[in-house]
């Protein structure tokens, strides 16, 4: 199995309600029409905090964000047959709006901890809140 390396942002506003994203069932790739909070995969010659900008911005339009909490990296051997990911989860708070890019999601809500079980979330989903501190 190969080994990617990714970035995962877990967005709260100030009410504490986390920003879920849905993927657009129409799009090529992973996690078609499931709820996830965004995330991507680190690039050659990339650092962890270079990818978490550049997918920031490229998903959501955001260059003013504050990191409140870095999680400890963990090993997801089960979103993919082909690949394993080793994850490294932020927790952020965004300094300004976003704009949602329509071509990877469709829709967005803010959800408290306990509704979020509610959602179809990728497979992974509850580990990554959990690095951050997050109970669901």
């Amino acid at each position: 199995m190969l080994e990617r390396k990714v970035v995962n942002g877990v967005i709260i506003d100030d009410k504490e309600r986390i920003l879920l994203l849905h993927r657009r069932k129409d799009r090529k790739g992973t996690f078609r029409n499931l709820w996830h909070t965004f995330s991507g995969t680190i690039e050659k010659d990339e650092t962890k905090e270079q990818c978490l900008e550049r997918e920031l911005k490229e998903e959501l339009g955001v260059t003013e964000y504050g990191i409140l909490k870095i999680g400890e990296p963990w090993l997801d051997e089960f979103s993919s047959t082909k690949y394993k990911f080793l994850v490294y989860v932020y927790l952020l708070k965004l300094n300004q709006e976003f704009i949602l890019d329509e071509k990877e999601h469709d829709k967005y809500v803010w959800a408290y901890p306990n509704e979020i079980k509610k959602y179809k979330t990728i497979s992974g989903f509850h580990k990554n809140l959990e690095q951050v501190g997050i109970r669901i």
